[in-house]
């Protein structure tokens, strides 16, 4: 049997990606855990710690996931590139194209009293950032990407396409629009 605090992270996790965070009160998450309010000030000081500890187990589930693609280094840049693309692609096709990106989604809805929020996402993009500038980075070396553009821009704008092509996804109910962003990035910026 997992305890309250396990209980309160997997209804926070579920709620916010669904419902996002500013839309989840703490009542709904204290029925979907079955934990008590008192139970939940022992575990947390509020809604907002919580959120944090959901950013961080979002952080390090999505990382593993989105990153793991482009460490396979017997694999060519536009082909690791791709599988990441892939991978969120049909992670968006498992969810029913219903959840997306939990860190795009919290940074649209967040208000300027969230600092502490836009930090943690702003951290987790930078990582995704620079692994993919190191890709972009190696396909240059190799010559298959545009050597005068700047890689870190491109690896940019790959996130950003990629995070509104999840937008995309999600209001159309299909993942065509992100196995379409990664072509058109290719046919961009590729030689």
């Amino acid at each position: 049997m997992i305890g309250s605090r396990e209980r309160l992270l997997q209804a926070a996790d579920k709620l916010f990606l669904v419902q996002g965070y500013n839309q989840t009160s703490l009542d709904e998450i204290l029925s979907a855990s079955r934990v008590t309010k008192s139970n939940f000030y022992y575990h947390f000081k509020g809604k907002e710690e919580l959120g944090l500890a959901i950013i961080d187990q979002w952080g390090r589930r999505m990382l593993a996931a989105w990153l793991e693609p482009l460490k396979e280094k017997p694999v060519g840049p536009w082909d690791r590139l791709r599988a990441m693309a892939t991978t969120i692609a049909d992670q968006m096709d498992a969810s029913g194209c219903q959840e997306g990106c939990p860190f795009g989604r919290l940074a649209m809805e967040l208000g300027p009293d969230h600092g502490i929020f836009r930090r943690a996402i702003g951290q987790f993009f930078e990582q995704i950032i620079d692994r993919v500038w190191m890709v972009i980075a190696e396909g240059q070396q190799m010559g298959q990407i545009r050597a005068e553009l700047d890689a870190r821009a491109l690896a940019q704008l790959f996130l950003a396409q990629l995070e509104g092509a999840m937008m995309l996804a999600r209001t159309s109910r299909h993942s065509r629009p992100i196995r379409t962003c990664f072509e058109t990035f290719a046919k961009l910026v590729g030689k």
